[in-house]
């Protein structure tokens, strides 16, 4: 007898709420509502019918859809195209396939990377499909989903992480993949060692099948070397004779006689085996081991060096036999973050696993290595606590989640009780927060001194130029970072939070506070920390004392970069970043001062986030959207590099005042930073000008940026031949003079209208006035021989009509400005446009392309406006004084501790105020000097003042590039407005009439152009002109 057994109110009500969940996608019997407007407009398009409600019945009757890259992230309501036969869903968002189940008239169906989806089962019942695109799709273990599909004829499961080839096996033994499959980078594994063949389900099928990748498959032969272990992104694991972390292939011999492997081929691709030759004498002993550096270089001696990188996000590594078509080994590299290896264990065998840092092996065995265990967020232990500032001392306890030991440090470096036991602690009891200080000691440990780091990281000597051991105690906080390992010993992330005690909390800081979190080893070891003089100093002496010497400080590039964890606090205690990251040491003669500049860097490979989402700079805009900037890919906290000595805030001075212009400035922001702990002082957070910078300000593609620097793009020096960003710069010059090489002297060419007109084509004129203007009022005695960059995006031909900075035209960034505001009275005009300069001020090559374009008479008269244009704004004393004001306001009440701890800018705040006044002075005295230049420059008569009036309430004008608005700098009052312009050079004025407004005329101007919206006028005196809107 059945048991009839009645629903709990409860169960009822939540069957109820499941079922009202799904009604709102169709609105009684005769609507249908789309949850993601983007699927929406795309069936509407086919519909041909953009307003109104959408009927199930006429859904139903819809064969086509073609929705591909629309950002659609929700299907649902596609449930209701039952009549679809077409659906192209390529480069969406989508994760949830399930509305796709009832589709069962599909015959095709692109889901290329659509990468977030995780269950195919939706498509098993779609019977009827004869084209399925899953390339760039994790299907990984669920190719059962493709068992009933036998009507399939063209597959693309390229890039989907599978394994196992047996479904496509049954499929193939049914006549069914005949037309077209595709299964490049996929992890296939065969061994020629082991007799294991991947391919065996499909290899008797695959010549049947018409158009197929990869052509043809590996045989398995015994005879050779196999592919032992790989690393796609090697940071520091090993250099090669460059001194350079290029990415490395290691065979090994497992068989026990010599290998012969000359003429034998190593690949990255399938369709491809012979990309690059062994040397013709390559033998591989029994036994033995020989890295290949896979780095592009393409040599043979004295290391090998194929012709090929190898791409981190995943590929396959091939060794092809001499007689070029058998491959004798097959070797996937899964996606893995920097100094992580692939390898076999033991060597030669069928397993294959990671190798973490520290444990990959290059050309030596796998055997002893320890197995890279992937961490395991479910594992992470709670702390409880968050990091920051706590007004009193406190317990901190770790809560392990089940099954699990907690192990913790206190010195930054990572917990791990095999290969850190000396500073890894078990969690038994709670840890004891409370107010640190660094002590006082009489002596620093000496730059030469091999010895392990430890804190307090205060008394290590960072440079061998003014390094200053503090006098006081020093202002500290504690440093935990936590781990659990479960019973396989499989470990959960690393846990970071730094706790300061104060009785002020976060009133200690009026400015943000960055806590960075480093192993010390990273940071100061003698043989590879970055922060210190080191074995780099010591090996390079004496040469290593000059600021341009030597040091582990001056390393550069990937091989110098170490991994981090970095906490973000504004100013009124808010957690704004905490995620790992990595860093280096930034800049170039300031990396020999005590105090570093750090270059902060996010990235996949140490965090889940390849940003920092966060407002750094408040109030900052994308110029494109007006939306709050939120992304960073990198950003450095600057030391205040020449000026660390002086006022550690003129760079951000000038920066600041350049926000409105097109010039790419990097914004200025002091925060206070802790390292480890311990109190680090001042620095100042930086934009780090490269190509994701410019793409998360002009929305430009990253890999089409060029960017260039200094003389690389005219002087042949260096850099090969073939860079391709100064042959493009090269074009711009030759095509002023095509012998420009020869002396760089100024050609008459650019008088010529018509070919200037095509050198605007090729360079934002109007960017590079500004950077022209600017560099020579603010005296940058560091230019133009030195700190010159400019950037473009690589397009086939320029575009004019493409939005800003898309149009594929150079132009041109400022930065490092330590060395202007110096000598007010300084002739920067004809400095920058000698052709007799001395080598890193002024040379011939730096000031060619100014006086080039000087030859031109309407650039010349653009130039003498823009200079007139930012005295009468940017430049203004009052403009300057404000700011600098502000700033030091800003900086003014953490400058006493800064000084305590690095005796610098100043030995007191006193002194540092009295060398912020020089700034002032500049600010004052520098307008009527500069001016002067110009005058006798050009062999002007002077300059007159030009007023302009009107109502802004109505409109407004602007002169030349000058809105006479609020928002311009300088501008206090736009309906009475004055400036200073050169005798007898034509200004332009415009009238530019609020919404609903209309310009009427001008008052103080000739009566033929009176009614002109747009005038050009020439005066020699003071005028005064008025703009009448009503």
């Amino acid at each position: 007898m059945k048991k009839v057994q009645l629903l709990s109110p409860v169960v009822v009500f939540l069957v109820l709420v499941s079922l009202l969940a799904f009604v709102p996608t169709v609105s009684g019997a005769d609507q249908v509502v789309f949850a993601d407007h983007n699927l929406e407009a795309a069936v509407r398009e086919e519909l041909g019918r953009f307003e109104g409600p959408l009927a199930p019945a006429e859904l139903a009757e819809i064969k086509i859809i073609n929705a591909a890259e629309r950002g659609i992230t929700d299907l649902t309501g596609i449930e209701y195209l039952t009549g679809l036969e077409y659906l192209n869903l390529r480069n969406n968002d989508i994760s949830d396939i399930s509305p796709l189940a009832q589709l069962n008239k599909l015959t095709y169906l692109n889901l290329h990377s659509n990468t977030a989806i995780t269950d195919l089962s939706p498509i098993g019942g779609l019977t009827n499909l004869e084209t399925l695109i899953l390339r760039n799709v994790p299907i990984n273990e669920q190719t059962d989903v493709l068992a009933d599909l036998i009507n399939l004829k063209r597959l693309n499961i390229n890039n989907t992480g599978i394994t196992d080839l047996t479904v496509l096996g049954e499929l193939l033994a049914q006549d069914a993949l005949r037309d077209e499959v595709d299964l490049g980078s996929n992890p296939i594994f065969i061994s020629a060692v082991e007799g294991l063949d991947g391919f065996a389900p499909i290899r008797k099928y695959w010549e049947q099948v018409s158009s197929r990748s990869p052509r043809q498959f590996p045989e398995l032969n015994g005879q050779y070397a196999v592919i032992n272990e790989v690393m796609a992104r090697n940071g520091r694991s090993v250099l090669d004779q460059d001194e350079e972390p290029s990415d490395w292939i290691e065979l090994y011999n497992p068989t026990d006689r010599s290998v012969h492997l000359g003429g034998c081929y190593l690949s990255d691709d399938l369709n491809n085996l012979t990309k690059w030759p062994f040397p013709a004498d390559t033998w591989l002993e029994p036994g033995g081991f020989l890295l290949v550096w896979a780095s592009g270089k393409d040599q043979t001696g004295p290391e090998l060096h194929t012709s090929f990188k190898i791409d981190h996000e995943g590929e396959q590594i091939i060794l092809t036999h001499r007689d070029r078509e058998t491959i004798i080994d097959y070797f996937y590299v899964s996606p893995v973050k920097m100094d992580i290896s692939w390898g076999r264990q033991p060597d030669g065998g069928s397993t294959i696993v990671m190798f973490g840092r520290n444990q990959a092996s290059p050309g030596e065995s796998n055997n002893t290595g320890l197995a890279y265990l992937q961490p395991n967020p479910g594992l992470n232990p709670s702390f409880s606590h968050q990091g920051g500032f706590y007004e009193k001392p406190f317990m901190l306890t770790l809560d392990p989640a089940a099954g699990t030991t907690v192990y913790f440090t206190l010195d930054g470096s990572i917990p791990d009780p095999i290969n850190n036991p000396h500073r890894t602690y078990e969690y038994t009891d709670s840890i004891i927060i409370r107010e640190e200080k660094t002590p006082v000691v009489e002596m620093g440990i000496p730059i030469f001194a091999d010895v392990t780091p430890k804190p307090p990281l205060t008394h290590l000597v960072s440079s061998y130029n003014k390094w200053y051991l503090p006098r006081t105690e020093q202002f500290r906080g504690t440093v935990v970072r936590a781990r659990a390992y479960d019973a396989d010993h499989v470990p959960s992330e690393v846990i970071t939070h730094t706790y300061f005690v104060d009785p002020q909390g976060f009133d200690r800081h009026s400015l943000p506070v960055i806590s960075i979190t480093a192993d010390p080893v990273d940071l100061f070891d003698y043989n590879h920390g970055i922060y210190l003089p080191g074995r780099g100093f010591h090996e390079n002496l004496p040469w290593a004392y000059h600021h341009w010497g030597s040091g582990n400080f001056h390393g550069r590039g990937r091989h110098w970069e170490r991994p981090i964890h970095i906490e973000f606090w504004e100013p009124d205690g808010t957690l704004a970043i905490a995620q790992n990251a990595g860093v280096r040491i930034h800049g170039d003669a300031s990396r020999a001062y005590a105090q570093k500049s750090l270059r902060i860097i996010a990235s996949s490979d140490y965090d889940q986030r390849d940003v920092f989402e966060h407002e750094i700079f408040p109030g900052r805009t994308v110029p494109s959207t007006g939306e709050p900037y939120t992304n960073y890919k990198a950003f450095v906290l600057r030391n205040g590099g020449n000026t660390w000595e002086n006022t550690m805030l003129k760079d951000g001075l000038i920066a600041n005042l350049l926000h409105h212009t097109k010039l790419v400035p990097m914004y200025f922001r002091p925060a206070v930073v802790y390292l480890n702990g311990e109190y680090w002082g001042i620095h100042n957070i930086r934009d780090r000008q490269d190509e994701w910078y410019l793409h998360h300000t002009y929305g430009v593609d990253p890999d089409q940026v060029e960017i260039v620097e200094d003389n690389v793009f005219v002087n042949e020096g260096n850099a090969p031949l073939n860079d391709l960003e100064r042959q493009n710069y090269r074009k711009l010059l030759q095509l002023i003079d095509p012998n420009y090489r020869h002396g760089y002297r100024t050609p008459r060419s650019l008088k010529d209208p018509e070919l200037y007109d095509l050198v605007k084509e090729m360079m934002d004129i109007d960017a590079y006035l500004d950077y022209a203007a600017v560099q020579i009022y603010i005296q940058n005695h560091d230019w133009p021989g030195n700190n010159v960059r400019l950037w473009r995006l690589n397009l086939p031909a320029n575009n004019p009509d493409a939005p800003y900075g898309h149009d594929g035209k150079w132009r041109w960034m400022i930065y490092d400005l330590d060395l202007a505001f110096a000598n007010f009275s300084a002739n920067t005009m004809v400095n920058a446009t000698r052709t007799d300069g001395w080598e890193w001020h002024n040379p011939s090559w730096a000031t060619y392309l100014l006086r080039a374009l000087l030859e031109n008479p309407e650039f010349k008269i653009d130039f003498l406006n823009r200079c007139a244009d930012h005295m009468n704004s940017t430049f203004l004393p009052e403009v300057v004084i404000a700011e600098l004001d502000r700033l030091k306001k800003m900086m003014e009440p953490e400058i006493d501790e800064h000084i305590r701890r690095w005796d610098r800018p100043a030995a007191s705040k006193e002194l540092w105020k009295l060398q912020n006044n020089n700034l002032r002075i500049f600010a004052e005295f520098r307008p009527g000097s500069n001016q002067g230049h110009i005058i006798r420059y050009f062999r002007l008569t002077g300059m007159y003042k030009l007023t302009i009036k009107t109502e802004y309430a109505k409109g407004y004008v602007r002169v030349n590039s000058l809105n006479i608005a609020p928002g311009t700098p300088g501008v206090s009052d736009p309906n009475n407005w004055s400036g200073k312009y050169f005798n007898d050079i034509p200004i332009t004025l415009t009238a530019i009439p609020h919404e609903g407004q209309k310009f009427v005329g001008w008052i103080g101007v000739p009566q033929e152009m009176q009614h002109e919206p747009t005038i050009t006028i020439i005066p020699s005196d003071s005028i005064t002109i008025q703009a009448v809107f009503i």
